[in-house]
């Protein structure tokens, strides 16, 4: 074996070692993630729990609202707005769930399909 031989031979091994040192965890985790089945599951409760936090403070900011200005509500605009705000909640959290559960499966999808640059780096979802 030649010195050309021997010094290949020394860089191909310090390109093993850097990638099991360096680039081998991260693409561990992004593994872990795409397969984990409580990735969708963890998603989705911060979704429901975003979308409804949404509406509630919009609910609570109408009634500061009313109540600033001194308007009240018959018990019937009443029964009707909390009827309407309870609908447009439903509607939006399952609007919400499903796109979220799109989004990590395209993710997950994405990550076993070796696209790591698109599937991890823009995610909040890893921020845990």
């Amino acid at each position: 074996m030649g010195v050309a031989d021997s010094e290949y031979a020394e860089l191909t091994r310090k390109d093993w070692e850097s990638y099991q040192t360096d680039f081998f965890p991260w693409e561990d985790k992004a593994v872990d993630f795409a397969m984990s089945e409580g990735t969708v599951d963890k998603a989705l409760e911060k979704a429901e729990a975003g979308i409804s936090r949404g509406h509630d403070n919009a609910v609570k900011s109408f009634d500061m609202d009313l109540a600033k200005y001194g308007v009240s509500e018959t018990a019937r605009e009443s029964t009707t707005r909390k009827r309407q705000n309870n609908l447009s909640k439903t509607a939006s959290v399952v609007s919400g769930l499903n796109k979220t559960r799109a989004h990590v499966q395209d993710l997950q999808q994405k990550v076993m399909a070796g696209d790591m640059a698109a599937g991890l780096s823009g995610s909040r979802l890893t921020e845990q």
